[in-house]
């Protein structure tokens, strides 16, 4: 069941109340790969995306979903601040977003979208360089997985959720 704690934001000024958070929550998120770099300030994140999803409980932002206007919905970062209330409202975008967004993923988050069903919403791997619109893209053997460069170095992903505007054979 969703609660009524979810935050929708369209423009760069809904955005702006909440951007220095955001943008805290997904640094220390993505510290590990050296921070978050889809942009270089809390409001180029905010003018240079479609649609934060955002969670709140008692007050405090906990859950973060960035989203690009690229073939409908393009999940580009997902973030908590680590609480559990955080990660359950984490999972309940995740889970909304099979029918909804697609992201290119690995790791963690592929293997939760697989847990939540995900298998059903693989976008084929031969699509991959239309919808990234990449050009460096290897596709693995099992058709599924790609490799490409991201930030100078490769890496493997998956496409999982729902484009819109291209037609996939499932």
């Amino acid at each position: 069941m969703r609660t009524a704690s979810f935050i929708n934001l369209l423009t760069p000024k809904e955005k702006a109340e909440y951007s220095e958070v955001c943008w805290d929550i997904l640094q220390k998120a993505y510290a590990n790969i050296g921070g978050f770099g889809s942009a270089q300030t809390p409001e180029d994140l905010a003018k240079d995306t479609f649609l934060w999803k955002l969670n709140r409980k008692g007050g405090k932002i906990v859950a973060v979903r960035i989203y690009k206007a690229q073939y409908g919905r393009k999940a580009i970062a997902s973030a908590t601040d680590g609480s559990h209330a955080g990660k359950a409202a984490l999972m309940e975008i995740f889970k909304e977003d099979l029918t909804r967004a697609w992201t290119e993923c690995s790791g963690a988050v592929e293997k939760i979208l697989m847990r939540m069903g995900g298998d059903k919403y693989i976008v084929p791997a031969e699509y991959a360089a239309k919808l990234t619109n990449k050009s460096d893209i290897e596709i693995s053997e099992d058709g599924l997985h790609y490799t490409r460069d991201i930030a100078g170095h490769r890496h493997e992903k998956v496409i999982i959720g729902t484009p819109k505007g291209i037609s996939i054979i499932r």
